[in-house]
């Protein structure tokens, strides 16, 4: 009963996920030869790359997420690829690898609007520059990414150009809204866990009551639609039921 407890705080306060180890993540990167890339972070190692560098980010999801560690073996999987390939060794060394926590690392996932992991991201140009590919478009095949990278097929990709893009015409509203996020997040961090899993049961129990009291003055109506329904039946039985009766 004790651990059923325990799952379902878990299962409310935290999404059902577990809280995110970093030292495993950081040693998962660090073995896979991956640098992660962070709302911190990404801006500098962007605009510090060189212009013919492309960064290959693998945007993933929790870690319970099928497709996203699906698409991280992938990811690493066309790593390895590239630097077991001596042939393509100078074009190798210009492509970068990179992770990002979609749950995590929430503004440049915003910024880049991205509605649900996996992804995977080329970004070039000192980060000016970005492609997008998901399944099913991209599979999770780590021989396939290794040949779009090693052949360059990833420039057929279309840049991102949107109006939500950095620079273009939208682009202040996905502003507005991570300033704003980060605004309500100051006020929501300070309050306990508890309320947050209160706050429905409160909110369903004001709901009710408020509801019960709007129709609190229907019953007279009720009462009296009822009578007049019922003489309205009594009306029109036949005259020998009624004579019966």
């Amino acid at each position: 009963m004790r651990a059923l407890v325990k799952n379902i705080w878990q299962t409310v306060i935290n999404g059902g996920s577990k809280p995110l180890d970093i030292a495993a993540r950081t040693k998962a990167d660090a073995d896979a030869g991956m640098t992660r890339i962070t709302d911190e972070n990404y801006a500098i190692i962007f605009s510090q790359s060189r212009p013919d560098d492309v960064w290959v980010v693998a945007v993933h999801g929790r870690d319970d997420d099928m497709m996203s560690n699906a698409y991280l073996e992938t990811h690493a999987n066309a790593s390895a690829l590239l630097k077991g390939n001596a042939t393509i060794a100078d074009k190798a060394e210009r492509i970068k690898f990179g992770r990002l926590d979609w749950m995590t690392d929430w503004v440049l996932s915003t910024r880049w609007v991205l509605t649900k992991p996996p992804y995977i991201v080329f970004v070039s140009d000192s980060g000016q520059t970005l492609r997008f590919a998901a399944p099913p478009r991209l599979p999770a095949n780590g021989t396939m990414l290794y040949a779009v990278l090693a052949e360059g097929y990833w420039m057929n990709l279309a840049p991102w150009n949107g109006s939500l893009a950095p620079g273009g015409d939208l682009a202040y509203l996905v502003e507005a809204y991570i300033s704003g996020h980060q605004h309500l997040s100051k006020y929501t961090a300070l309050a306990p866990k508890w309320i947050w899993l209160a706050l429905p049961v409160v909110v369903t129990t004001i709901g009710q009551h408020i509801m019960a009291w709007l129709h609190s003055g229907d019953e007279d109506a009720q009462r009296q639609r009822e009578t007049a329904r019922r003489a309205t039946a009594h009306a029109r039985k036949p005259e020998s039921e009624t004579r019966a009766s």
